[in-house]
């Protein structure tokens, strides 16, 4: 079956290759999108589900930053993150990304509200379907805030990664 997929066009579920990927603008800034397949082909309902996650991407990135926000109120791994690169960045680097003198917002939130989005890959033949790489920058650090969700754009984990 040839299904039509917002960013990506025609795909072939009985003739898949195992990467695709685009570059998109979103809001204003520049995404990764890659789609990843272990076969040659796949269950059409799971190219649905892709095809609903595409049609949706504005709504499932809101419910990305809207689970790091509850994850930085009530949760660790988003802490964790921050702190993490409020230990090994210095004032200069700090102060590259956030205003290190504005005292409204603790320095946690403003680094929080500096997270900006940079690939979302599909596995949709995985238990987490959807990943979400959130950057405070490739030139600041090599870590990212990773948001995972499932098929039902349930929330998975948050997880730090390199």
């Amino acid at each position: 079956m040839i299904l039509n997929l917002p960013f990506f066009g025609d795909l072939n579920s009985e003739s898949l290759q195992d990467y695709y990927d685009k570059d998109v603008i979103f809001g204003s800034a520049k995404i990764q999108l890659d789609l990843n397949f272990y076969e040659t082909s796949i269950d059409e309902d799971k190219l649905s589900i892709l095809k609903q996650y595409l049609n949706d991407l504005e709504k499932v990135v809101e419910l990305a930053k809207k689970e790091i926000n509850s994850d930085f109120k009530g949760g660790e791994n988003v802490v964790e993150f921050l702190e993490h690169h409020i230990d090994v960045l210095d004032e200069t680097e700090l102060e590259a990304i956030i205003d290190t003198k504005d005292k409204s917002l603790s320095v946690e939130q403003r680094l929080l509200s500096a997270l900006k989005l940079m690939r979302i890959g599909f596995y949709p033949e995985d238990d987490d379907f959807a990943i979400f790489d959130f950057t405070l920058g490739e030139e600041i650090s090599q870590y990212l805030l990773v948001v995972k969700f499932n098929n039902q754009m349930q929330l998975q984990e948050i997880t730090m990664e390199s």
